[in-house]
């Protein structure tokens, strides 16, 4: 026999035994209610279509019997059962025995429920993140809170999302801003500039092409031409992880900025320009670790000006 056939036969034998065990009670409640021209079998059908998971049909019908509810009320219970479940399954109700609460009882737990989530949600979009972009392809926000990482964040798979220990929010809020895109068509992509800048899609990948995505998303191209490069001209090493990763070449506009560390002046020498910086040399020279990586891997012999300031 099939798992769908067990399943009706033992509902079947749910509703007999129901049927069994109050249906002399439910006749006098169906003769005393003139707005409920039923039969007892005709009513007992009618609560098994309100409630799918057949969990609550004994709390229907005694609330019924016990003028709880009205008959013509009795199609509100499918929602406000569906609601029920979905708080017990979250955790959100301190009460999750149905049959301690009468039909209106549970109207009012669940609606104070739905209002603390509603503040909930509101908060999270006045206080946890600021709209710095508000576009018609997509609204930009920075992020403030963690639980405003994870509310908009969710469905994604980013380290910021997550709803348990191993949530990095903080370690990269305390770092650099974390900017969330929610496009209009229901895509999401997270910016954070820091030493180690991060582009990423829902999936927690690196956007492949990111003047594809500026191009389509107009206010994403916004938020880099007046946000993030901004921030990043501000950073050596950042500016030099977007030379490499997003513009795949020399980036001149940055070259200033960049030869003010040591590391990200050797690691551009290296990486982007293949060969010598000597422009840059100086400021390699001030770190002698530095400046040992810089003439074994871009000089890739005797660096005589470092020999003779003492350096190597």
């Amino acid at each position: 026999m099939k798992l769908y056939e067990i399943l009706v036969q033992l509902f079947e034998g749910k509703i007999e035994f129901l049927t069994t065990k109050f249906g002399a009670q439910l006749q006098s409640r169906l003769d005393d209610d003139r707005t409920a021209d039923l039969s007892v079998d005709e009513f007992m059908d009618k609560i098994y279509q309100l409630d799918p998971s057949k969990k609550y049909l004994e709390w229907i019908l005694n609330s019924y019997i016990k003028k709880d509810i009205k008959f013509e009320d009795l199609y509100k219970l499918e929602a406000d059962l569906e609601l029920f479940t979905k708080s017990k399954k979250d955790k959100s109700l301190e009460k999750t025995d149905i049959n301690q609460y009468t039909p209106r009882s549970l109207v009012k737990a669940i609606t104070a429920i739905t209002t603390q989530r509603a503040d909930t949600e509101q908060h999270m979009r006045t206080e946890g993140a600021d709209v710095v972009i508000d576009g018609s392809d997509a609204t930009i926000l920075e992020l403030k809170t963690k639980e405003a990482a994870c509310y908009y964040g969710k469905d994604t798979r980013w380290c910021t999302a997550r709803s348990d220990d191993n949530n990095q929010f903080d370690t990269h809020n305390d770092e650099a801003p974390i900017y969330v895109a929610l496009c209009k068509d229901g895509r999401k992509f997270q910016f954070h500039v820091g030493d180690d800048s991060q582009f990423m899609d829902e999936q927690d990948d690196p956007i492949e092409d990111l003047p594809g995505l500026k191009a389509k998303y107009p206010s994403i191209g916004k938020l880099f031409s007046d946000i993030l490069i901004p921030s990043i001209l501000t950073n050596p090493f950042s500016a030099y992880i977007y030379a490499r990763d997003v513009i795949g070449g020399r980036w001149f506009e940055a070259e200033d900025v960049i030869i003010t560390d040591p590391m990200a002046a050797y690691s551009y020498a290296r990486d982007i320009l293949d060969g010598r910086w000597q422009k840059a040399e100086p400021v390699i020279m001030k770190d002698p670790m530095v400046a040992k990586f810089y003439a074994r891997n871009v000089i890739k012999g005797t660096w005589s000006e470092a020999e003779d300031e003492g350096v190597l």
